[in-house]
């Protein structure tokens, strides 16, 4: 257990059970000696299935016989910690017996197989047929096959600081969040039924006690069906401070989502990391699912890691935006590629992304769950992070206000409130009644609705329904992004400048990067939205000569024009009349 990681999605981890029950980073030793055997084959033709065995059964049997007290960690068996552990004398009898080609294959084989991270810090400091009178370290299981319980971890870790309302001014995109705390980073409790009694005393209640509640619980999984059944047993269902987690690294993973989806929990998320094949977004179910964090391999020698494409993170980014998913891309592993060409990078994790070669991809985001878990409570000290520096501009001292002074704002707040969401209530509604053509029940063109039923302008209208189409398309995005939803029509007026989703939501979250309070708060204001806009709109310094294009007064007159003859000449083509009525709008607004 660490209570400080460096982990970019956490601030802490605990392991209630060390090992694991192999998984395809972690393979079974059937799995691994069927592709030394096919990658040797490859080279010698004459090898046999089932050779690769023999030699390692012979070399394990012999290193064991002559310890004289065996502890348990030293087992006489074709073990994957025992395959990893005599790798080198394995590949030493290859060479000798098939040559140095075939000596290679093997030693890439084994190196790409076996690339758990955690597996492989239980590999160094667990028992060892090799090195029999290593003692393994406290706090590990004596082989990452041995799964060992260990008590009380998770209560001591409920008890420690609260971070709530906090800044860590080395990773800001975590500031403002409760702890949050990876269960299971060096195995996976869900490999046996047989500890789901232990994780009932020893997890739950300690996640569900008072202290215990003040943080969040990240609990990753492979076996997602065992912590479905575990969770569906639990009275009184999941605890509410606990998002269920899955791994997938690659296409196949789909039924771990589908089982995932099963779990009775608030949150859920995705680990596609190491992510080494492409998943096409088209077949990433995404339903039910909160959060998809993203990253490259990197826990291998540079020529046993799998490439990572930068185009992969990129579109399953776009996919996650899709779809209102918070998506957070950790690391680009240690080969990342960019249109086929390798890319350098300095940190051999590919986390720092102050060197990521396309700053869009620099995306760290967590649900909206995690930002209205305590919500309402006042901010926790924190032990660790640093109290919270605006990051743009400086805070002014409001002026005092007198007793009546606050009482009269107080009232008037709520009128201008009420009449904010109203408007933008009313735009929502209008864009459902045109888009749905649910006028036509009373009137001819929905022009005519807007004129006789509510006395209001074509113009005012449309910029109306634009606004509510904009924020109909954002507010499912936004809020998973654990931003506010934008409120009223000057926002939406703005945002309406831009011609993509992608594009205001992207200015959207710069906005509210810069304004964010001292105490958290984020603000989005027009005029910030504004100014953002107006910066991405900017002219490139590359362009010619933009002194002799049209001036945007001079752009507008032209484009109302030119409505104004299309109007004249599809007057009795209502859906050409409306899509000239919103380019009208759009130019006014």
């Amino acid at each position: 257990m660490s209570k400080q990681t460096d982990i970019q999605w956490c601030d802490s981890t605990v392991n209630p059970i060390m090992g694991c029950g192999g998984c395809e980073l972690f393979p079974s030793p059937g799995e691994i000696l069927t592709k030394l055997d096919a990658a040797i084959r490859e080279r010698v033709p004459s090898w046999k299935e089932g050779a690769s065995k023999t030699v390692y059964k012979s070399q394990i049997t012999a290193a064991y016989n002559a310890i004289a007290e065996p502890d348990p960690g030293h087992r006489n068996a074709v073990t994957t910690t025992n395959l990893w552990h005599f790798r080198e004398s394995f590949v030493t009898a290859i060479r000798e017996f098939a040559g140095p080609d075939a000596a290679e294959a093997a030693r890439g084989t084994l190196a790409r197989e076996v690339t758990c991270y955690a597996a492989k810090l239980h590999l160094n400091k667990g028992a060892s047929l090799l090195n029999p009178d290593r003692q393994v370290n406290e706090g590990y299981a004596a082989t990452f096959e041995q799964l060992r319980q260990y008590p009380a971890r998770v209560a001591e870790a409920s008890r420690w600081s609260d971070l709530k309302g906090t800044a860590d001014p080395d990773r800001p995109w975590i500031d403002g969040l409760p702890r949050l705390i990876f269960v299971s980073d060096m195995g996976d409790a869900f490999s046996r039924r047989s500890d789901f009694a232990f994780l009932r005393k020893e997890v739950i209640a300690p996640v569900s006690g008072e202290d215990g509640r003040r943080h969040l619980w990240l609990w990753l999984t492979k076996r997602p069906a065992l912590m479905a059944e575990f969770f569906s047993e639990l009275e009184g269902g999941l605890p509410k401070n606990i998002c269920a987690m899955t791994t997938v690294t690659g296409p196949d993973g789909g039924a771990r989502i589908d089982q995932l989806r099963k779990v009775k929990a608030g949150v859920r998320g995705l680990s596609l990391e190491p992510l080494w094949e492409r998943i096409d977004p088209r077949t990433l179910d995404l339903r039910g699912i909160d959060w998809v964090i993203v990253g490259g391999e990197s826990g291998s020698k540079v020529g046993d890691t799998r490439p990572f494409p930068i185009e992969w993170a990129k579109e399953l980014r776009d996919h996650c935006r899709k779809n209102g998913v918070a998506f957070f891309l950790k690391q680009l592993g240690r080969r990342p590629t960019l249109a086929g060409a390798p890319v350098g990078l300095r940190d051999k994790h590919g986390g720092e992304w102050d060197e990521w070669p396309d700053e869009s991809l620099r995306v760290r985001e967590f649900p909206r769950y995690f930002h209205d878990y305590r919500k309402r409570e006042e901010g926790g000290s924190g032990a660790r992070r640093k109290p919270f520096r605006p990051i743009h501009g400086t805070l002014e001292k409001p002026d005092a206000l007198t007793p009546d002074d606050r009482k009269d704002f107080a009232r008037l707040d709520k009128v201008v409130g009420r009449f904010a969401r109203d408007m933008i209530h009313a735009a929502e509604a209008l864009y459902e009644i045109r888009s749905r053509r649910l006028y036509r029940g009373s009137h001819a063109t929905f022009e005519d609705y807007c004129q006789q039923v509510h006395e209001m302008s074509r113009n005012y209208a449309n910029r109306l329904i634009l606004a509510g189409r904009v924020r109909a398309e954002m507010v499912p995005i936004v809020t998973k992004m654990g931003l506010p939803e934008p409120s009223n029509e000057a926002q939406l007026r703005e945002l309406a400048r831009l011609k993509t989703t992608e594009e205001q939501v992207a200015a959207y979250r710069e906005a509210a990067a810069h304004g964010t309070g001292a105490d958290g708060t984020i603000r989005v204001t027009a005029k910030l939205l504004a100014d953002v806009i107006a910066k991405k709109r900017e002219p490139d310094a590359g362009d010619a000569n933009p002194q002799s294009r049209p001036t945007p007064a001079q752009r507008i007159a032209r484009a109302q024009g030119l409505i104004g003859e299309l109007e004249s000449r599809f007057k009795n083509d209502e859906g050409v009349r409306q899509a000239l009525a919103e380019l009208r709008a759009l130019l006014e607004g």
